[in-house]
């Protein structure tokens, strides 16, 4: 009996190709007997990785629980056994128990070690998708750049420390699809064109212009307030999605947007959705009321 469950364990080891750390799958369902804490979650998951001695080559890695900065001892285990492994797609999102429209302040988020990744032991040639969630990234480094065959980037909840005045996207050839989310952003721009980007989703990053070199996009989805941007002419355009979020003066609306520099902006696209909220102003009711 010992020797078929040292087999089953070996082989159950060397097949582990997916490895997905949530609530879900670390507690079972209905079990009130053990709390489903923080500090629980980090035991259970350190106590499986410790039974994988062999890093298997990892098509999956996600973690997905409310962790914060105080566990970075235990989180920082997590992802250099993640790029040892050379795991393709990548989740380290840690906004549950968070509401929906708070950012969060970046001194409880975890600091996401990107420097981890191009390390003597590590490897990024390998990350093919990368999910960041309720973390903080270093926008002094350039260490994005050594994700060289990434193919889609989604950032949820990103609090970025420095003197942030626009987020450079990095040379990543090939990356197609990008997210942004929630993430208190200045601006958006390329450093070089990005010919293989296709789509570009950014919903309430509260940016103030946007600036991009993506000739093949086919989809581009804004939620934000009006303001400039460029898209480096993509003739490839097919739909576009913006929703305008109220001005800060309360007497503001977006017609003069939605009628002029809308269609200068998105000259070459095909369908086009605008949602927007408008104004009627007191004055323009008094003024209704007594013709």
């Amino acid at each position: 009996m010992g020797l078929v469950s040292h087999t089953w364990r070996r082989l159950w080891r060397s097949c582990c190709r997916k490895l997905v750390f949530t609530g879900a799958t670390m507690f079972q369902p209905g079990n009130r007997s053990i709390k489903h804490t923080r500090t629980n979650f980090a035991m259970r998951v350190n106590s499986f990785l410790r039974q994988l001695r062999t890093h298997p080559t990892l098509n999956k890695f996600v973690i997905k629980f409310g962790l914060r900065r105080k566990h970075t001892r235990h989180v920082n285990r997590w992802i250099r056994f993640c790029s040892v492994s050379r795991a393709r797609h990548i989740t380290i999102n840690f906004t549950p128990g968070v509401k929906d429209f708070v950012m969060g302040p970046a001194n409880s988020k975890y600091i996401f070690p990107l420097n981890v990744f191009s390390g003597p032991e590590g490897s990024s040639t390998h990350v093919r998708t990368l999910h960041l969630g309720y973390v903080c990234l270093d926008t002094t480094s350039s260490d994005f750049m050594i994700f060289a065959n990434l193919k889609k980037l989604t950032l949820h909840k990103i609090s970025f420390l420095g003197d942030l005045q626009c987020l450079m996207l990095p040379e990543c050839n090939s990356l197609e699809c990008l997210s942004i989310s929630f993430c208190s952003l200045p601006g958006l721009s390329t450093c070089q064109p990005l010919q293989r980007l296709r789509c570009v989703r950014l919903h309430y990053c509260y940016l103030k212009k946007i600036e991009l070199e993506a000739p093949n996009l086919t989809s581009f989805d804004l939620t934000n307030q009006p303001i400039p941007f460029v898209l480096g002419g993509p003739l490839k355009l097919m739909e576009a999605n913006i929703k305008l979020l109220a001005k800060d003066s309360p007497y503001g609306d977006n017609l003069d947007y939605i009628y002029t520099e809308l269609p200068a902006a998105l000259s070459h696209v095909h369908k086009l959705s605008i949602t927007s909220d408008l104004f009627i102003y007191d004055q323009v009711l008094s003024v209704a009321e007594s013709t």
